[in-house]
């Protein structure tokens, strides 16, 4: 591997123990409290890159999930924003939360870059993505946004993953 390479591999090593550090501290298990620092180490990271990351999350009245569910929530987030920044060559991308008693969760990331590949054969990534949503009682969508390209990843849950944290 060339040094950049290295570095690189580095940092996402470095995400993901934080990401799992954040995740076992006490935050109530709320996912949007969990997404706030999630969102706080990603900017850092990917401020030279000249990728503009756009947050719209409204989830403060979701209900505290177990923080096994929360993890694999992260991690799925986490695929597909990396996936994004690396391969999209978007220079905007928008990951979004919501949640609601009766719909559940929605969580979305979506770049307006060249879309996927076609065909699309699922890597490691796209595959982990799936198992961990299947693992949660989730679903995952991922697909070109439109012809002219972007992807969009959108991640839901039932409301019935919300409840006693574990």
């Amino acid at each position: 591997m060339l040094q950049p390479e290295v570095a690189e591999l580095l940092r996402e090593c470095m995400a993901d123990l934080h990401l799992m550090v954040d995740t076992l501290q006490d935050q109530g298990n709320s996912l949007a409290t969990a997404l706030v620092d999630y969102r706080f180490r990603t900017e850092r990271r990917v401020a030279d890159r000249g990728v503009s990351l756009d947050w719209q999350i409204d989830i403060d009245a979701a209900p505290a999930m177990p923080a096994t569910t929360l993890l694999q929530v992260l991690r799925i987030v986490q695929e597909a924003l990396n996936n994004a920044i690396k391969h999209s060559q978007a220079s905007r991308v928008v990951t979004s939360a919501c949640y609601s008693a009766t719909a559940g969760y929605k969580l979305r990331v979506e770049d307006e870059g060249i879309g996927l590949p076609d065909p699309l054969t699922e890597g490691r990534g796209l595959s982990s993505m799936r198992r961990r949503a299947r693992d949660i009682g989730g679903s995952l969508r991922i697909e070109r946004v439109a012809e002219g390209g972007g992807t969009v990843v959108e991640l839901s849950l039932p409301p019935t993953t919300a409840g006693t944290p574990a």
